[in-house]
């Protein structure tokens, strides 16, 4: 049995891999030892049969390379940077003529009293600063925007900056590449991961306000980052773009994928999706939303989004696991396999 490749933060003897193999014979058998049956493998490997002192031997892709079945999904990624209230900053509170500075002008305002700058020359904004309220989501905050001078704020808060460090980007790929490389599908980041600014069209939306504590909203923000993202970018429709954010305003969601065909916004046949950077990693919620952009089907409990009531890459619905619990079904239908591998917008030629 070809098994997939270790998952991150699980034990060795939980992985796919380490599990003992009883031989049918003398009992039970230890991982790589002789007659173990399951054996990692990657879209580029292949299994080597030999008989009778190799006089016999058999070699078996576990992709077919004629012709090449392998694929890939090029993906590029951004993080956009934490919620903040533009109301401006007050540098002495105890000044009764002191005024906001900053309110409306569309970015992040503070004042920089150590005077610390970046390797480009832009003021570097340090905890305890006085600052615009902010929403400290890296941190685990999701709810009280706090301003930088806040006694209150976590101890471990970072500031204000990215949703997430990038590194849980490219873990998100990593569980991606896991969960399709049974379909020969490798996901590709042609860029390294980018932090980006919020566009200034959602500082008067829903998104950045006391009520909605900060959540993405499915359609207004979706529709407001793409169009500001487009104006600032040289797009590409045969790539799929991927926006980490806070968390969605519809409970429960980790995630929403808007594939090419989709119309609940004007997107020009682009293909892009939004995950919760809060959305745990044993989720695997980019490798799902994957393969609602493939397939072009929707999740069968959202009533009208769904174009099929098959539920039929992972994780399935309505009851949702991790990918490190007994419960879970990791494996990829053959029916899910040849509908995505029909993408030919998306999937290039191995390389």
């Amino acid at each position: 049995m070809m098994m997939a490749n270790d998952l991150q933060g699980v034990s060795p003897l939980s992985q796919d891999d380490g599990y003992p193999v009883y031989d049918g014979v003398i009992g039970l058998v230890g991982d790589e030892d002789m007659n173990d049956r399951t054996h990692k493998a990657s879209i580029d490997g292949y299994v080597k049969v030999s008989y009778k002192n190799n006089s016999i031997e058999k070699t078996v892709d576990i992709c077919n390379r004629d012709p090449d079945e392998r694929r890939v999904l090029e993906i590029r990624c951004f993080i956009l940077k934490e919620p903040f209230l533009d109301v401006g900053y007050v540098s002495d509170w105890t000044n009764p003529n002191s005024k906001p500075i900053g309110v409306g002008n569309g970015k992040f305002d503070f004042d920089n009293l150590n005077g610390n700058k970046d390797a480009n020359g832009l003021d570097i904004f340090d905890l305890g600063e006085p600052s615009e309220p902010f929403l400290d989501y890296s941190c685990g905050e999701n709810k009280d925007f706090r301003r930088g001078e806040d006694p209150y704020f976590n101890p471990d808060s970072d500031g204000w900056g990215a949703v997430i460090n990038p590194d849980y980007v490219l873990d998100q790929i990593k569980r991606a590449n896991i969960a399709w490389a049974q379909a020969c599908i490798k996901i590709n980041e042609i860029e390294p991961v980018e932090v980006v600014d919020i566009p200034e069209e959602t500082l008067s939306n829903n998104w950045f306000n006391f009520q909605s504590k900060g959540k993405f909203d499915f359609l207004n923000d979706a529709e407001l980052i793409f169009n500001a993202f487009k104006e600032n970018y040289i797009i590409n429709d045969q790539i799929v773009y991927v926006f980490f954010n806070t968390d969605m305003t519809k409970k429960g969601a980790r995630g929403i994928a808007y594939d090419s065909r989709n119309t609940h916004f004007p997107h020009n046949g682009h293909s892009l999706t939004f995950i919760s950077a809060h959305s745990e990693l044993g989720y695997r919620t980019l490798a799902h939303e994957i393969g609602h952009i493939l397939s072009y089907l929707g999740d069968p409990d959202y009533g009208n989004d769904a174009i099929t009531d098959r539920h039929i890459f992972f994780p399935r619905t309505p009851i949702i696991y991790m990918d490190n619990t007994p419960f879970t079904t990791r494996r990829l239908t053959s029916e899910t396999v040849e509908e995505c591998q029909k993408n030919e917008k998306l999937l290039k030629p191995y390389y």
